[in-house]
């Protein structure tokens, strides 16, 4: 299923919310390579990029609540942790197993419905209802 984004996905700060873009068209793009038959190929790329533009994103988030003293800072640092484990694991299991069809569909809807419940749920909390509404949005962070 692919990802579109939309304005409920916004968090009110620029940078986060264009992060967030591109993993939804790097999303899209394996959904677009499934579609064509070239998923097995596709989802080593998606894997090799989230570990590390992810994590790097997930960096810059977690300087933005700690700047702000946001009371969830602790819960959304463990979020991008497993995470980051989960992108491992999946790419241990694709080193062990290859890139099944059935793999790479599980990973790509492990990934989509993490990153929409946590963006959903997480961010536009820590953004919208602490940092933006507890000062102005994080210029210096970037």
């Amino acid at each position: 299923m692919s990802m579109q984004w939309s304005a409920q996905y916004e968090t009110g700060q620029e940078d986060i919310d264009q992060h967030h873009q591109e993993l939804f068209r790097r999303m899209n793009d394996m959904y677009t390579a499934c579609k064509e038959g070239r998923g097995k190929q596709e989802v080593l790329s998606l894997l090799d990029f989230l570990s590390s533009y992810a994590v790097w994103h997930f960096g810059r988030e977690e300087a933005y609540t700690q700047l702000h003293k946001d009371p969830r800072c602790v819960e959304n640092k463990q979020q991008h942790a497993q995470f980051a484990e989960t992108v491992v694991d999946l790419r241990k299991r694709i080193d062990t197993e290859g890139a099944s069809l059935t793999v790479v569909m599980q990973a790509n809807e492990l990934i989509r419905k993490w990153l929409t419940n946590h963006i959903l749920g997480t961010d536009c909390r820590c953004f919208r209802e602490h940092i933006l509404k507890t000062g102005n949005p994080c210029q210096g962070c970037k």
